[in-house]
């Protein structure tokens, strides 16, 4: 009796299992088991400009060992390279900004999978419904979609992504998480109002809370029932320049109510911004309302300011006080001037001028002459009304002015 080899009778029992396989695949009636696994895949990539590559300089100063090797000197910037950089991750996203992302199913299997239902929402302070769809994916094919949202809140966002399909008769289901913080770009740090005479002055201070510059444009829109003054000609170049990493911006915008028309609600801000390689946002303020003010016993009427000064070169504030009692009632009356809060304004004269008695009714003019030592648009305080026997203030004087280098 012959007996094969060991190895040889190990190759003619893989042979015969090989056979039985083969046999049974071939075998009608008999059930396929479905594949393990999912059988769809699912890719979220957001849709994002390049960016530019920067390199950080070696700062050296004259006598430091490799002065000459670096180049010598010290730079104040970054230098941009004309290289640029694919995006990580999500990278910045800001506020303002429109949200892109390409979202895409992909069939991995040699079938045809149907019933595949995609839903996209956006979790922020609210849920947002981005995408909801359903389509059939042939084999080995894909699909992709492109959804978009304006941010317009700060904080922490999510994207959720729920997918569910048809896999034999097994209806599964499948969701990824996408966990992203939104920052401000530009930030209204500060709105203040005030009235002089018919008009109803509107400071805004904003600034860049973004790592770059932006290129940064501001509108008023006003309610119904007022109109905005258009600003002088020598403010132009303010409201076009660009806007540096933590630059602050003063605004002063001037309103003057239709006839006969006076309402709470004076408009909103409109900040349009656009970043280094173009990429844009926009920006929208809740309505700005003009909170009832009660009348006060002294009021600052018929207010005077040139439209703009140069520095260090004197002018004249000029106004009128009314007493708006009607009971007979007088008031003894002192304007203030306190140089820590008018600085950067400055006054020559005394810090205290008595006005005597005002009775009801009576106008007193004040002229006051001031000098500024600084440039922009300077919020002019520290000019104060008050009751010369309690030493009560009455009134305030609450406006800004424009001041240029020359």
């Amino acid at each position: 009796m012959t007996t094969l080899p060991p190895s040889l009778s190990q190759g003619a029992q893989h042979h015969h299992q090989q056979q039985q396989q083969q046999q049974q695949q071939h075998v009608p009636g008999v059930a396929l088991k479905p594949p393990t696994g999912s059988g769809i895949e699912l890719k979220v990539m957001r849709l994002l400009r390049p960016e530019v590559k920067i390199d950080t300089p070696i700062y050296t100063e004259e006598g430091d060992i490799g002065h000459g090797i670096f180049g010598g000197g010290l730079q104040s910037d970054m230098v941009p390279d004309t290289e640029l950089l694919v995006p990580v991750a999500m990278g910045q996203i800001h506020m303002g900004e429109v949200f892109r992302i390409c979202i895409s199913l992909h069939n991995v299997r040699d079938v045809e999978i149907h019933n595949v239902s995609l839903k996209v929402e956006l979790l922020t302070q609210k849920r947002v419904d981005l995408l909801n769809t359903s389509l059939t994916l042939a084999p080995r094919a894909h699909s992709s979609q492109i959804v978009e949202y304006s941010l317009q809140d700060e904080g922490s966002h999510t994207l959720m992504c729920y997918v569910s399909y048809q896999d034999y008769n097994e209806t599964k289901t499948f969701r990824k998480v996408f966990k992203f913080p939104v920052g401000h770009t530009v930030h209204i740090n500060n709105v203040r109002i005030w009235t002089i005479s018919d008009h109803v002055m509107i400071y805004v201070e904003i600034k860049n809370t973004s790592k770059t510059p932006l290129l940064v444009d501001i509108n008023f829109c006003t309610s119904a029932s007022y109109k905005l003054e258009e600003a002088p000609n020598d403010w132009g170049e303010v409201w076009q320049r660009t806007m540096g990493h933590g630059d602050i911006w003063r605004y002063l915008f001037r309103l003057t109510p239709h006839e006969g028309k006076r309402d709470t609600s004076l408009g909103r801000l409109e900040i349009t911004w656009k970043g280094r390689m173009g990429e844009r946002g926009r920006l929208e303020s809740t309505d700005i309302q003009q909170r009832g003010v009660d009348r006060q016993p002294i009021e600052l009427s018929n207010l005077s300011l040139p439209n703009s000064v140069s520095i260090n070169k004197p002018f004249f504030l000029e106004a009128s006080l009314v007493n708006n009692w009607h009971d007979n009632h007088s008031l003894p009356t002192t304007v203030t001037l306190n140089p820590e809060k008018m600085y950067p304004i400055l006054y020559t004269g005394p810090s205290s001028i008595d006005l005597g008695t005002i009775s009801p009714g009576q106008h007193v003019p004040i002229k006051i002459r001031l000098v500024a030592v600084g440039t922009g648009i300077i919020e002019l305080k520290g000019i104060d009304v008050v009751n010369t026997e309690t030493g009560r203030s009455l009134c305030s004087t609450l406006s800004s002015i424009h001041v240029c280098a020359s």
